[in-house]
């Protein structure tokens, strides 16, 4: 990003200025520059138009329309990322909303680690260290509660009967916010609390609680 707001700069600096003289030159006479090339890459990947309109922009304006198209474009790579990843299966239903959450938003630090690493499917669930030891998925049961279920994603938020206290506090929030929360699948009740956890200070810190617990040896 840095370095698409530096040729900005450039840009709209006086055209006697030498190097706005030179780049104006390599564009115009299609001269095979490797930093230039890089430049026009970006702006056709990010989707920017051409490389020498940014100058009738503000540098302020210019770096919210940059953040724009890369937030785009980053959330567009993560989808197809989800898409092709059998570790993130569980999570892949997070591209049917229509408006997308995002971990970044969440204040608070440890809240914000945790909800990232369940999205992205790397949390210490069971599932996860199996698949670092490649140990079978249906032998990786959780040991936190006796329900003889894997312990995935589903599992922790849902059905662990170790923080079924927890759950309910978080459920309780959920229905409150969300219409008709208790009719909706398991897996939709899964997108619903972790994209909600992004938006809602309270529901990220109930997850948290809910993760504490999890961990608590006691």
């Amino acid at each position: 990003m840095k370095v698409v707001l530096y040729w900005q700069k450039l840009l709209i600096r006086p055209d006697s200025v030498i190097v706005k003289r030179v780049i104006h030159c390599i564009l115009a006479n299609n001269i095979k520059v490797e930093w230039v090339s890089k430049i026009v890459s970006i702006f056709e990947k990010l989707k920017l138009g051409d490389p020498t309109d940014c100058k009738s922009l503000s540098s302020n304006e210019f770096g919210a329309v940059v953040f724009s198209c890369l937030k785009r474009e980053l959330h567009s790579e993560w989808k197809e990322s989800i898409a092709s990843s059998s570790k993130l299966q569980d999570l892949a239903g997070l591209l049917s909303i229509s408006e997308p959450s995002y971990s970044t938003d969440i204040r608070n630090r440890e809240v914000r680690s945790l909800i990232s690493k369940i999205r992205g499917g790397t949390a210490r669930l069971r599932v996860e260290e199996g698949r670092w030891s490649r140990i079978e998925r249906s032998e990786c049961l959780c040991q936190h509660c006796e329900s003889q279920e894997v312990e995935d994603s589903n599992h922790f938020i849902l059905r662990c009967e170790k923080i079924s206290n927890e759950r309910s506090s978080l459920f309780e929030e959920l229905r409150e916010r969300i219409a008709e929360f208790d009719n909706k699948l398991d897996s939709e009740k899964l997108i619903v609390a972790l994209t909600e956890a992004c938006r809602s200070t309270k529901i990220g810190f109930l997850i948290l609680k809910m993760w504490k617990r999890r961990n608590y040896v006691g």
